[in-house]
């Protein structure tokens, strides 16, 4: 006869921890708990030697539904933000407004997940909508020399290279 395959295990939430007791200079156990949160409580279920591996293996079907769950939750939140980074992306070309080439490439991978039969417009990179630019960092002088010598060419185009002296002592 062949052997009945085991039941799959109903999810149960929580982990299973594992300690030893010393009782009179002697090491007692291994004692096992089922341990998992309810609200910021830490409830606790001891488990028998014989129970371990199908308690176990129930705790790691229930972590590996939540991680499914998450990971789809990921998906849709990702495929919405790429559909709204395309109408945008749109919105701008309307308006004449030039793409940054992060989000031009952006658009092409989404094209190639659609070219290559994807249902969704998921990508795992999140889209970019603002474009951060770098600029150099001025030191405090360097701002003041700036200033003054944007002073001289305005004094110097209102008054003649001459008079700027005499038009400031005026």
């Amino acid at each position: 006869m062949l052997a009945e395959a085991p039941a799959p295990a109903t999810p149960l939430s929580g982990w299973i921890d594992t300690f030893y007791r010393t009782y009179k200079g002697k090491r007692l156990g291994p004692y096992h708990v089922r341990k998992w949160r309810v609200g910021k409580m830490i409830k606790r279920q001891y488990i028998k030697a014989k129970d371990l591996e199908t308690i176990r293996a129930a705790c790691q079907a229930n972590k590996e539904s939540r991680q499914q769950k998450v990971e789809a939750r990921h998906r849709i939140v990702r495929s919405v933000e790429n559909f709204n980074f395309l109408s945008t992306m749109m919105e701008r070309m309307e308006k004449g407004r030039p793409l940054h080439f992060v989000q031009k490439e952006h658009i092409v991978r989404i094209v190639q997940r659609i070219r290559a039969g994807d249902t969704t417009i998921y990508t795992p990179e999140k889209p970019r909508l603002r474009i951060r630019v770098s600029r150099p960092h001025f030191s405090r002088q360097d701002l003041i020399n700036a200033m003054d010598q944007i002073g001289r060419q305005v004094a110097d185009e209102i008054f003649g290279r001459n008079d700027f002296m005499g038009a400031i002592n005026a």
